[in-house]
């Protein structure tokens, strides 16, 4: 039979500070809003050891406007670090628009699927 590779699943949106993972819905600070790192989380059932890298995203605060971020901090656009600045207690944000691709020892895929979420600044 022929050879076929698996496609990894979506990942899971969430914001990666140190070893913690935020996933969708919790709260986090602003300064870890801001500067942790979006990133995709694998299903947990999933064979495959890969490697999710962001190159970029939307990100929108409230009711301001989406700004879009080149790179994987939010702290990456002036604009988008001055929304979760001035963000109160119990602002949603939602990230979404994720681009990523998927790395896999040496070789890497372009346009992995990485769904959108949101959490709630404490």
């Amino acid at each position: 039979g022929e050879f076929r590779i698996l496609e990894p699943p979506p990942g899971f949106g969430s914001i990666r500070v140190n070893d913690k993972y935020y996933k969708p819905t919790e709260n986090i600070s602003k300064k870890y809003l801001a500067n942790g790192m979006i990133t995709g989380n694998k299903p947990k059932d999933f064979l495959y050891d890969y490697s999710i890298i962001v190159t970029g995203f939307d990100i929108k605060v409230g009711n301001s406007p989406a700004k879009t971020v080149n790179g994987n901090k939010a702290s990456r656009n002036p604009k988008a670090a001055l929304d979760v600045k001035s963000a109160g207690k119990g602002t949603a944000v939602v990230i979404s628009n994720i681009k990523a691709s998927s790395k896999d020892g040496d070789t890497v895929t372009p346009n992995y699927e990485v769904e959108s979420f949101f959490l709630i600044v404490n």
